[in-house]
């Protein structure tokens, strides 16, 4: 959260600095200003969609691997190694993004930090996983209370890759409305720039002789009004479409 909040204050920091000198240029040509407007979007939104994007990218491949990761860890304390081992050994093995996260509680089993504390930092580095963050709950309980570890990563793994399979029904099934959605906004672009090319040639004549088109040149707009007003009309069609496609993704995944 803190890292997203400094990258969203740098950004829109950015887009000011950028912007605010462009401004006081291009004033009052309201025209340029519509153009700004979006290019300060932009880029005050940009990173930070970009950084949330990528990280969900990697929560859903550490999500992917985990149930086998719980998997090896409960097959080792069956063979008789006790748990920070089990994770020792686990460091050596590809899971990918969670590779990573592993190797860290590993490195810090090996310097002597507790297990049940390395367990915390762990769920407390991937906080934003829902599946991992109750998973990692429901371990330390288990390890504090004494009970049968092995079981307990045994079940919550089969319930994590219960729950995903689901999950990845249900999503396929979404994709094929934002599919939906990416067509429908792409023929409005393909209606957008017919307009434009058609438009223009009509405005053209207007000035010439014997134009029917305006009563007078003054009632015509300008053919730079229509590239704003397309331009405008796109970038809401654009923003407002990858709104409703987010909404769906955000369908897929667990609740809190």
């Amino acid at each position: 959260m803190k890292d997203t909040t400094t990258l969203f204050i740098v950004s829109v920091s950015a887009a000011i600095l950028i912007c605010v000198p462009i401004l006081i240029i291009i004033w009052p040509n309201y025209i340029y200003m519509g153009y700004l407007l979006v290019l300060f979007v932009g880029i005050a939104v940009g990173p930070i969609t970009a950084y949330n994007y990528l990280q969900s990218l990697r929560y859903r491949d550490m999500e992917k691997h985990f149930p086998a990761f719980l998997q090896e860890l409960a097959e080792a304390k069956r063979a008789g190694m006790n748990l920070p081992n089990a994770i020792i050994n686990a460091s050596k093995t590809n899971y990918g993004a969670l590779s990573v996260e592993i190797r860290k509680m590993a490195n810090q089993l090996s310097w002597g930090v507790p297990l049940p504390k390395v367990l915390r930092m762990f769920q407390k580095r991937t906080e934003k996983s829902v599946y991992i963050n109750r998973s990692m709950a429901i371990i330390l309980e288990s390890y504090h209370g004494g009970g049968n570890i092995a079981n307990t990563l045994e079940a919550i793994s089969h319930s994590i890759s219960t729950v995903k399979e689901v999950e990845a029904n249900r999503e396929s099934i979404l994709k094929e409305q934002v599919i939906i959605i990416y067509a429908i906004h792409f023929i409005f672009v393909g209606i957008i720039i017919a307009m434009y090319k058609i438009m223009l040639p009509l405005l053209a004549v207007q000035g010439s002789p014997g134009s029917t088109l305006f009563t007078a040149a003054s009632e015509a707009p300008s053919t730079q009004y229509f590239k704003v007003l397309f331009f405008l009309t796109l970038a809401i069609q654009s923003v407002c479409n990858g709104v409703v496609a987010v909404s769906y993704t955000h369908l897929t995944l667990p609740t809190n």
